[in-house]
């Protein structure tokens, strides 16, 4: 059922920030009723935003009073359920799991309940890595999720650097991280090789380690078929490079002399 609710009683959206067109929206068609937000209420009579922080943001810029909303007592179990399908919010959607595991649930226990998957769940855990500089400013929209998983991977120092930058990019981010890497080769000598990343073998260099017999054997077993065609010329050629390796160790040994 849904009830209209004083703004002044709602708690859990004063950092959000509406999109203009949204606040608009509000002020010429007012809430509208299909898109109800979500609260539970508290001990002391107030409701706390369980979904539509925006929303509600948007209704008291654009002078209402009262919201459309729907009153559940399902708490975590809700916020997950809103946010789950939908990555605009995941710290609040960690908050919403870290709730769930407080009060005895595993994040198998999670996921088999069909609140996420497992694999979202894990990934959502990596944002307990984030630093409360950084997390603060993905909850309230000010940073992408997207980036958000990226920071979450970099060091404390450094997303405190990065937190104070006025708006952060995925780009920026591997910049920081790029520059953080290159100082830890500096700073600590000899460790160079566990940051270059190794270069890739090709085709050719791996035909290349191979015996005659196996690459006669893989030719033999290569379907008839014109999209191996490719294939079968790198083949017959690494072949070649094979048969020319040893005309070249043939002609390099000694020859003995004949006696006539």
């Amino acid at each position: 059922m849904v009830h209209e609710i004083p703004i002044t009683q709602i708690t859990g959206y004063e950092n959000a920030k509406p999109k203009k067109a949204l606040v608009r929206s509000m002020h010429d068609q007012g809430f509208l009723p299909a898109f109800p937000v979500v609260v539970t209420q508290q001990d002391d009579g107030s409701y706390r935003l369980l979904d539509g922080r925006r929303r509600t943001a948007a209704a008291q810029a654009a002078g209402l009073e009262s919201v459309l909303a729907e009153v559940s007592d399902l708490g975590a179990a809700l916020t997950i359920l809103a946010h789950a399908t939908r990555s605009e919010n995941p710290v609040a959607e960690l908050k919403a799991y870290q709730e769930l595991q407080r009060q005895g649930q595993s994040m198998e226990e999670i996921a088999r309940v069909g609140y996420a998957s497992l694999q979202r769940v894990r990934k959502i855990a990596k944002l307990n890595q984030l630093v409360p500089e950084i997390a603060g400013r993905v909850e309230v929209g000010e940073i992408a999720p997207t980036v958000a998983f990226d920071l979450a991977g970099l060091a404390p120092e450094v997303q405190r650097q990065l937190a104070r930058e006025e708006t952060i990019t995925g780009p920026l981010v591997r910049t920081y991280r790029e520059v953080a890497r290159d100082e830890a080769k500096l700073s600590v000598a000899g460790v160079t090789d566990l940051f270059d990343e190794p270069e890739a073998a090709t085709i050719e260099d791996v035909l290349g380690v191979l015996s005659e017999d196996t690459l006669y054997a893989v030719l033999a077993e290569m379907p008839d078929d014109n999209r191996f065609t490719i294939w079968r010329g790198k083949v017959r050629q690494a072949l070649q490079m094979h048969a020319a390796g040893s005309v070249a160790i043939q002609l390099s040994q000694p020859v003995e002399a004949v006696s006539i």
